[in-house]
């Protein structure tokens, strides 16, 4: 885990390096439906086998920093870190005297690789990003059936794609937009393979150097 926060530093501090004449920038939260399948399972219907029920939502974060506008064209080429977590917050019951047992699970996926922003209207932005992925899950009940699933993986793929209106005068801006991000990791102890999905709503802040054009 510390060889990935490092690389994920390292990432991020030369997408600023390279891109500091002419900066684009986002930051934000979002908010949505996630899901996830442990070896093509659904995480829910294995929690249902188990006889718990969960309450879940799905939350993000991401930033991205890179160069652009290129050559006057708008267009911004990138790199992204994001993380999105997949929180369900479990009720079940165990034992004779039908004693309740409440838990919560955090399935957490990261994405970290580059991108491309591009603006087909002037208000209008459209994203996408492809990179490496892992995921870093964690369960606050102890010796369940989940635990196997819950390890580390050795590291996987993901991608995220928007769309977002753009609003704000001169270079500073805020989005409002939807996304789908997708990430698949090979889980160290299991070995099964992890499919993490985000459906969601975001807001942004936004700081882009819009290039000459007449639409513009």
């Amino acid at each position: 885990m510390k060889k990935k926060i490092f690389f994920t530093a390292l990432f991020i501090c030369f997408t600023l390096t390279v891109s500091a004449q002419g900066l684009y920038l986002d930051a934000g939260l979002g908010v949505g439906h996630a899901w996830t399948r442990f070896g093509g399972r659904n995480v829910l219907g294995i929690l249902n086998d188990g006889g718990a029920q969960a309450w879940q939502l799905g939350m993000n974060a991401s930033v991205k920093a890179g160069y652009g506008p290129v050559y006057d064209k708008p267009m911004y080429i990138v790199g992204e870190f994001a993380v999105v977590r997949h929180a369900l917050y479990l009720q079940g019951i165990q034992g004779h005297q039908h004693q309740h047992d409440s838990s919560n699970m955090y399935l957490d996926t990261f994405l970290i690789g580059p991108g491309l922003v591009f603006y087909p209207l002037p208000l209008f932005q459209m994203g996408l990003s492809v990179g490496f992925s892992f995921v870093n899950n964690s369960n606050s009940s102890s010796g369940t059936r989940f635990s196997e699933l819950l390890y580390d993986s050795k590291g996987g793929v993901a991608w995220n794609i928007s769309a977002a209106m753009d609003f704000g005068g001169g270079n500073h801006g805020c989005l409002f937009g939807v996304q789908f991000l997708h990430a698949i990791n090979n889980l160290q102890v299991s070995h099964l393979d992890e499919n993490s999905f985000l459906l969601g709503v975001f807001v942004k802040y936004t700081f882009r150097q819009k290039p000459q054009l007449l639409f513009w």
